[in-house]
């Protein structure tokens, strides 16, 4: 199973032009997850906690370029 023995994260990737130039303008590096204070920043913080309330899970956003995601990895 999955997660036998422990609870997994989910760790989301998003990509979006919009949120990259807010990060951009805030300074934010992108470099592993974001953390409380950047989700605060970009307006991420809850839907964050909602989604991991509703998965009963932590949940991590990663902000990522197009360029970063590996092929074969669908962006909706």
């Amino acid at each position: 199973p999955f997660d036998e023995g422990r609870i997994c994260d989910y760790d989301v990737a998003l990509v979006s032009p919009t949120l990259l130039l807010r990060a951009t303008e805030f300074h934010i590096q992108l470099k592993g997850p974001l953390g409380p204070f950047e989700l605060e920043l970009l307006r991420l913080a809850t839907v964050r906690d909602h989604l991991s309330r509703m998965t009963e899970r932590p949940v991590n956003f990663l902000l990522v370029r197009n360029t970063d995601v590996p092929a074969g990895i669908v962006v909706a």
